[in-house]
């Protein structure tokens, strides 16, 4: 639909800067005429003072454009010239980079930064005269220059070897990892299924060793007069220290080995009644100094396991090397998986889970106090009960 304009004009002096200031349309002071017809757009236009308006214009300098190089009196010669030095420092810089890199080059093939330093011979090396000394001490200081610091080995393999001997593992767990403070902590963080694994033969069950459960008279005897110091010969040491809900899931209950060869005895008697009581909340309501300094006042010093070869145990060692920057990487020196073996030092004792599980097929007790105590039966002897030979080759009882 186009619209009619129509006349009604006015004029407004009004300077256009103030104008654009106040940012609003001026509205006209009166309406159009009322005759105006239907359907017809009325537009007032305004009339300005265009001289007024040029009076508050202001003209804006404009810059003018770059000159030439040559305008700015720079001959092309010299400009080849800067071009050209450019250049030069360009290929200079990546020039010194790249041989800054390579005198660095020795000293960045391994994290320590020691020129020429390499797994396959010297870090090897370390490792043979580490666990050559681990072999005789546990701790103290180690001099790399000393006469005894050599190795009769040759190191020119592509592939890194190093001495590691299997019986090291055993001297810890049976020599050196003995003490009783070593055996606290490890016997609480054990689980309650391993707890019948360890290979011990007990002598008693209770410290106050009123409950004896050696094998034979003899064998009785002489844990009374060798190992009454030994903390492994003792199924209170282990029990004291496990989780008992635990370990009962795993051993006890109705008909458990546990329940049939120890606990079912005892619950007969005030004294094993006590002796259950106190042990079952021993590790809730004792600290592992408290439950070291209780040892001690049992005359315990030591928790020395027997010697067996049915489960080779795993072991893991690293040490930590230094440079002079105080950047330290650890170096693994041993790393062995735990096995499974031939298990020949079975003749000698198997564990004490197979006690426990041969007593309890027989509904028998372990406490050789007990009514029902396995001592009852007639002896077997090893050799009917494993067919062993004698040197000949014979089956001696047999």
């Amino acid at each position: 639909m186009w619209c009619v304009l129509k006349g009604c004009q006015r004029k407004v002096r009004r300077p256009f800067a103030d104008t654009l200031a106040q940012q609003k349309v001026v509205e006209p002071a009166n309406q159009c005429p009322e005759d105006t017809e239907p359907h017809t757009v009325t537009i007032c236009a305004f009339l300005v003072d265009w001289q007024q308006l040029a009076a508050t214009m202001h003209i804006q300098p404009v810059s003018p454009p770059p000159l030439p190089l040559g305008v700015l009196g720079v001959s092309p010669k010299h400009w080849w010239v800067g071009v050209s030095c450019g250049f030069v420092y360009v290929a200079l810089s990546l020039g010194l980079s790249a041989i800054y890199l390579t005198l660095l080059q020795p000293a960045f093939s391994n994290d320590l930064w020691w020129p020429r330093y390499n797994v396959t011979v010297h870090q090897a090396l370390l490792i043979d005269l580490f666990n050559a000394a681990l072999a005789t001490q546990a701790n103290g200081t180690i001099d790399l220059l000393a006469s005894w610091t050599v190795i009769d080995k040759s190191y020119d393999s592509s592939v890194a070897t190093a001495e590691i001997y299997p019986t090291y593992m055993r001297r810890l767990v049976w020599a050196e990892l003995s003490s009783v403070e070593y055996a606290v902590v490890n016997l609480r963080s054990m689980s309650g299924s391993w707890s019948l694994w360890m290979c011990t033969q007990y002598c008693w069950v209770d410290l106050q060793r009123q409950f004896e459960v050696a094998h034979t008279a003899g064998r009785q005897q002489r844990c009374a007069d060798r190992y009454s110091a030994n903390g492994a010969v003792y199924m209170e040491t282990m029990l004291r220290n496990q989780d008992w809900d635990d370990f009962i899931a795993n051993y006890g209950g109705d008909g458990g080995i546990f329940t049939i060869s120890v606990q079912a005895w005892l619950e007969q008697v005030p004294s094993g009644q006590l002796w259950l009581a106190a042990t079952a909340s021993a590790r809730r309501t004792t600290t592992v100094p408290q439950e070291i300094a209780y040892w001690r006042t049992q005359n315990i010093t030591s928790y020395k396991l027997q010697w067996q070869n049915r489960i080779q145990g795993g072991l893991s060692e690293t040490i930590i090397v230094e440079n002079a920057f105080g950047i330290e990487e650890g170096v693994t020196v041993k790393s062995l998986p735990q096995t499974m073996e031939a298990w020949t030092s079975y003749a000698m004792y198997w564990f004490p889970v197979d006690d426990f599980t041969v007593l309890q097929s027989m509904n028998m007790s372990l406490i050789r106090s007990a009514d029902n105590a396995f001592v009852q039966l007639s002896p077997i002897a090893f050799e009917d009960l494993l067919g062993l030979q004698d040197a000949d080759g014979d089956y001696i009882r047999q």
